[in-house]
């Protein structure tokens, strides 16, 4: 896993895994334009659903996953 921070603040931003090549792991609470929460960056898939705590809900659109997704194929 590599951490990539950013040159001014030195926040993480995000990791990339070479379990999962071209994905990239975004901290969405470090971009601060809420457009891109809304388009680039709305998210496709919860993970973990069976663990989810009772009082929050699925997230309606998004691929509902037990664990971790597949890895693509390399």
């Amino acid at each position: 896993m590599a951490n990539y921070f950013c040159k001014n603040c030195g926040s993480l931003m995000y990791r990339v895994g070479s379990g999962y090549p071209g994905v990239s792991l975004l901290r969405t609470g470090t971009v601060d334009d809420f457009r891109l929460h809304e388009t680039k960056l709305r998210p496709t898939q919860e993970l973990f659903v069976g663990e989810r705590v009772d009082w929050l809900k699925e997230v309606d659109g998004l691929q509902q996953i037990e664990g971790l997704p597949a890895r693509p194929a390399a």
